[in-house]
């Protein structure tokens, strides 16, 4: 005969609450079906052992799945989004944050610039030096402009790092023999010129780039 027909729970063996009640139809059913004979006294050797403090919640959880009916847990319920890849409701969360933080952010006002301080250029431009030219300049010239009664010049390094500058109220300036001995040949240099007390604010030229001829040998 086959060992799992003579052990294997077959369509005929009752739960085990049923065999546990007992009566003449389980005593027959019980003499016949070993599977349910172990089965009650596993049950019987559960209930008869003593449970320890810590094993009182786990034995009456046990206990109470073994008298009631044995139901597949619910499904868990499917979500809305369910279909959506991953990465959407990611890129949802961190977009909702950013709408929130601007939201909520402090709004700074954004001064307008004072009176009379915009750059005012029009016509008024260096002239000379300009461009490449054969020697160090002796002296540095601009166009006018009117009701203006200081000029500041200043001579810069390509890098803006200022070398020399002055003031004057004509619109030419030579300037002194120690920043000619600076203007070595195969240079390159900036310069400006800017009015000191514009009446439409401040002026200045545009800045202006020369470059000093490497002599020949």
């Amino acid at each position: 005969m086959n060992p799992k027909e003579v052990f294997g729970k077959t369509p005929e063996c009752p739960p085990v609450e049923v065999l546990a009640m007992g009566g003449r139809a389980v005593e027959r059913h019980l003499a016949a079906c070993a599977y349910c004979r172990n089965e009650l006294a596993l049950m019987n050797v559960f209930e008869a052992a003593d449970a320890s403090a810590e094993e009182i919640p786990s034995v009456a959880w046990i206990a109470d799945r073994l008298h009631s009916p044995i139901a597949a847990p619910p499904a868990p319920p499917r979500r809305a989004w369910a279909w959506m890849p991953r990465w959407i409701p990611v890129v949802f969360a961190a977009c909702l944050l950013v709408a929130v933080y601007v939201a909520v952010r402090p709004h700074t006002a954004v001064a307008p610039p004072p009176a009379g301080g915009d750059v005012w250029r029009g016509n008024f431009r260096a002239i000379s030096p300009a461009g490449d030219v054969a020697a160090a300049p002796r002296e540095f010239t601009w166009s006018a402009m009117p009701q203006i009664p200081t000029y500041r010049v200043v001579l810069m390094e390509v890098d803006r790092h200022e070398i020399w500058s002055a003031r004057t109220n004509e619109t030419h300036i030579a300037p002194p023999p120690d920043v000619l001995a600076q203007m070595q040949p195969g240079r390159t240099f900036l310069w400006q010129v800017s009015a000191e007390g514009a009446p439409d604010g401040l002026a200045e030229t545009s800045l202006q780039e020369f470059h000093i001829a490497t002599k020949l040998p």
